[in-house]
């Protein structure tokens, strides 16, 4: 699993603003002068800096707090999403309100395919999708992702392959995906693996999946700092920023630098 996870990234010319806000913070760079990465630094990922931008510094606290509790919201939502509409729809009917159960029923009994295989065949089909759209030049990959998954979604429908919940949860998914970029090769593979897991398995496939997943992201370390630590420092923190934004008052309230950090190691040795 931590395999999966981004734990380093190397800079970006077009990300310099970020890349010195991370000197700033002291995480550790390490230059690499290798002719494949000529003149670039790589640096340990936090999990919580998939989650912050620049821009959120160019809003107020609470509109920044905003977008970062909902790209949360929409990570775990592309990641578990599919697992427990399969999970639920399947083995646990009696939690759905008896409207919307009805509507699924008739939507799957029109469908040769079980719920479980054509969640799995939607998300194949979409992801098959976008590495087309992908692999084609600029100017025509966006057009065509778009109109192959209006054609192959309306096709499947008119045929009786797929049901419409079906491709409604898949499409949520993969538009939720995209909030976190950085995220995406990890959340692609987890939401399959989430599916599998509950389709066969069930609520105890689900369950499994959740708590591996929570698991792998408490045992993961990079360069010897925690993956869920808010910050790269945990005992003296550059700033309360973390989930939820502070003010400008209350982030200005500890000031720190570099050299103090390094003054006071002195001291303590």
């Amino acid at each position: 699993m931590p395999d999966l996870l981004p734990l380093f990234n190397r800079s970006d010319n077009r990300h310099e603003q970020k890349w010195m806000s991370t000197l700033f913070k002291c995480i550790q760079c390490l230059p690499v002068s290798r002719r494949a990465f000529q003149n670039q630094l790589f640096r340990h990922f936090l999990f919580s800096e998939q989650f912050e931008c620049l821009d959120d510094y160019a809003s107020t606290a609470a509109f920044s707090s905003f977008l970062r509790v909902l790209k949360y919201f929409s990570f775990y939502l592309t990641v578990f999403l599919p697992g427990v509409f399969v999970c639920v729809a399947v083995y646990l009917p009696e939690l759905l309100p008896p409207q919307l159960l009805y509507k699924i029923e008739a939507a799957e009994k029109a469908t040769p395919l079980p719920l479980f295989a054509e969640m799995l065949l939607v998300i194949l089909l979409l992801e098959i999708i976008r590495e087309a759209g992908l692999r084609m030049p600029q100017s025509l990959g966006h057009s065509v992702s778009l109109v192959s998954a209006l054609i192959i979604g309306d096709a499947a429908i008119a045929t009786g392959l797929m049901s419409t919940p079906v491709i409604f949860v898949a499409s949520i998914t993969a538009i939720a995906v995209f909030v976190t970029p950085g995220l995406y090769e990890p959340a692609t593979l987890l939401r399959i693996g989430t599916v599998l897991l509950a389709g066969l398995a069930g609520p105890v496939g689900l369950a499994a999946a959740f708590f591996g997943f929570l698991l792998s992201l408490v045992s993961t370390e990079a360069l010897g700092v925690p993956y869920l630590a808010p910050h790269p420092f945990p005992q003296q923190p550059l700033s309360e920023d973390g989930v939820l934004r502070r003010n400008y008052r209350q982030l200005s309230r500890r000031g720190f630098n570099i050299w103090q950090k390094r003054e006071r190691g002195k001291r303590r040795s």
